[in-house]
């Protein structure tokens, strides 16, 4: 991301053949620092990585797109930046400016340009750029120049604009200027034989001896005015900032050598609007202002974890990927929360805004709306600083893993599973083997004679186990993200990893279920030939309710869920809910009773139907999967097959570690541990259509 910076320079113009005056700008000087709105200290441009947007660059007056006065070519060397050109737009603005140069007023000119990084050199070090020492300055790499703009009055007094409004033929080469020439280091010959060296080095010459004249009573009169104007404005942005502060105590601030400044003082060096200062105002707890330490005092954005909370929860709707009504359905937020997220104070609210306001919180400054490599070290110097002082809750990878967090979970619960419909839950605290245990025996309380002693009853291990396995992946918001202001980088991401959590546990759960060896006819519960209808479901209650136990007593549990493919969607609605059936196997006008109406709960899986999800082992589809459909018991009751998460939690994970924060972005692991497995064969029946 690129931001535009106007920096001084020096134009100076001559006339040019067919009247059209000529503009030669000295744009930048290799071993100048120039004072640019927005940043706290000189910015120097490096010129070794600067370049032209385009060949020829358009000027225009004041920096008004609207108002072009002609056109330039740029060159950049190790001593500046140049341009030549015309003023070749005819007009109120073109004359003005000639009509002025005529009379040595001294113009400056402004170039527009954009860099995408600015390293900072604090005052006790030293850089060398462009062949010189700087310290206490911006370093702006690969600036872009995109262009030019004539001013009557620029932002670095240094500079000199002058225009000698003769024709070349009037230029002579007389021995005050050979001299001047030549102890600029240019060989008096070769200037003399080029026509557009020896203009700009004329007007120079000229602008160097020739001190500020004063201004005619009745010419520049419209340029005077303009200058107090400038200047009016200037007090009142000035009054108005020191209004603004004092409502909200002025508050302290970190400057980047670490030394407190006020909020005030700050605002009006770094030429901030009104606007600007009171976003920044707003963003300290004044409430907290003064800590009674002598080191700068924390000035937390948040008063309490309610407002952290509401911050969230507005960025949670602003990236999207969660919904209102995924919100309300998981109870994440209470209503006053929510109505505040909503309010035009925290709508939308952004990474950057997120970052600034923990900055501010830290008491660590940064240019507002400058998005680039020192933002990023800056956010992670403030981030530190805040979980070192331990009174916070004011955390940037923090908030934006709960809203990771969110959108996750938005995705992984909003499809529906069978899951819990057929499978029953358990808890591991490790990664161990898990073994289901049966009463040897019936397990029913015998009757107890006088003064008998009570019999023990055993505890057997079963042949079935469980064991979970962790799924996961890295989620990360990158240095790219954190400049782009992308919020939803990290969201998509998130949604991605949702689907995946939900599809991974849903596939494993299918795969234990079809190729189950639980499933045989020696343990009673494989039926074949026994297609979904009321003859084929009557015979599969039949064969449930005439299971026993190890004593040959009825196990006593109703067999009342039916988990079936989506493609028998219609039958298992219609053995559910209709109370009579048209038999179409004799007369299509007979109907008959449904005995099965109301007595048992379904649901339709598209797993079931899936030939990878119900292949066996060895990748080879069933052919039977779409006619394939099974009863289970509540499994809250008893269960057939378990599903174990570690420390029961039955959703992924988004975890961030305040380390992973650095000039990189920030990193997070996404992880999901469960595991699948078989219980009680007595609990379930598959049945095989014909």
């Amino acid at each position: 991301m690129r931001f535009k910076h106007l920096l001084p320079a020096s134009p100076t113009i001559v006339a040019g053949e067919d009247g059209i005056p000529k503009i030669s700008i000295l744009a930048y000087n290799a071993d100048s620092a120039l004072s640019v709105r927005g940043f706290d200290a000189p910015v120097v441009i490096d010129l070794s990585s600067a370049s032209l947007e385009r060949p020829v660059t358009k000027i225009n007056r004041n920096h008004e797109q609207d108002r072009e006065v002609g056109h330039a070519s740029g060159k950049i060397d190790a001593s500046g930046i140049y341009f030549d050109g015309l003023l070749s737009v005819p007009g109120q603005d073109r004359d003005e400016i000639v009509e002025a140069a005529k009379n040595e007023f001294p113009w400056d000119a402004s170039i527009e340009a954009s860099f995408p990084r600015a390293e900072f050199v604090s005052k006790s070090k030293r850089v060398t750029v462009n062949g010189h020492q700087f310290s206490g300055v911006y370093v702006a790499r690969n600036a872009v120049l995109t262009g030019v703009a004539i001013l009557n009055r620029g932002a670095d007094r240094q500079t000199v604009v002058s225009i000698a409004a003769k024709h070349k033929d009037n230029l002579k080469m007389n021995e005050e200027l050979s001299s001047y020439i030549e102890a600029q280091g240019f060989d008096v010959e070769t200037v003399q034989n080029n026509e557009n060296q020896l203009q700009f080095l004329t007007a120079q010459f000229e602008a160097s001896k020739s001190k500020t004249p004063s201004l005619p009573s009745d010419s520049f009169s419209g340029v005077a005015q303009k200058q107090r104007d400038s200047q009016a404005e200037e007090a009142q942005r000035v009054s108005r900032i020191r209004t603004i502060c004092a409502k909200y105590s002025d508050p302290e601030i970190e400057n980047e050598e670490g030394n407190p400044i006020s909020l005030a003082a700050h605002a009006i060096a770094s030429g901030m609007t009104e606007k600007e200062c009171e976003l920044e105002a707003r963003l300290f707890d004044l409430d907290n202002k003064s800590s009674g330490h002598s080191a700068p005092a924390f000035h937390d954005a948040t008063k309490n974890d309610q407002d952290a909370q509401v911050i969230e929860a507005a960025m949670v709707l602003a990236a999207g990927g969660v919904s209102e009504a995924d919100i309300k359905k998981n109870g994440w937020y209470d209503e006053r929360v929510m109505n505040e997220a909503k309010s035009n104070r925290f709508k939308g609210f952004r990474v950057s805004r997120l970052a600034f306001q923990t900055m501010q919180a830290a008491g660590v400054f940064h240019p507002p709306g400058q998005l680039d490599d020192n933002y990023i070290q800056q956010c992670v110097k403030a981030h530190h600083k805040l979980m070192a002082s331990g009174f916070t809750t004011l955390s940037l990878p923090g908030i934006m893993s709960n809203v990771a967090n969110k959108t996750l979970l938005a995705a992984y619960n909003r499809a529906p599973s069978f899951i819990p419909f057929v499978f029953g839950q358990a808890s591991a605290t490790d990664f161990k083997p898990l073994y289901s245990y049966q009463l040897e025996g019936s397990g029913m309380l015998e009757k107890l004679a006088q003064d008998a002693e009570m019999k023990h009853g055993k505890l057997v291990e079963s042949q079935y186990t469980k064991k979970l396995e962790t799924y996961a992946k890295m989620l990360a918001f990158t240095r790219q993200d954190m400049i782009n202001d992308d919020m939803s980088a990290l969201t998509r991401v998130a949604t991605m990893l949702g689907t995946m959590a939900f599809k991974a546990r849903e596939f494993a759960a299918t795969q234990t279920i079809a190729n189950s060896t639980m499933f045989s006819v020696g343990n009673g519960n494989l039926l074949t030939n026994n297609t979904l209808n009321i003859d084929g479901l009557t015979a599969s209650g039949v064969a449930f309710d005439g299971q026993t136990d190890t004593d040959g007593l009825p196990i006593g549990v109703d067999g009342g869920r039916l988990l079936a493919p989506a493609s028998l969607k219609v039958i298992t609605s219609q053995l559910q809910n209709q109370t009579e059936i048209r038999d179409t196997t004799a007369d299509s006008k007979n109907f008959i009773n449904n005995p099965h109406a109301g007595m048992f709960d379904s649901f339709n899986s598209q797993w079931l139907d899936n030939s990878i999800a119900t292949a066996a082992a060895n990748g080879t589809p069933d052919a039977d999967r779409s006619k394939t459909w099974y009863r289970f018991a509540d499994p809250g009751a008893a269960a057939a097959f378990e599903v174990v998460y570690l420390n029961g939690q039955d959703s992924p994970t988004i975890q961030s570690a305040e380390t992973s924060f650095n000039t990189l972005g920030m990193q997070w692991r996404c992880f999901f541990d469960f595991g699948f497995g078989e219980n009680d064969p007595k609990m379930a029946q598959k049945c095989v259509g014909a």
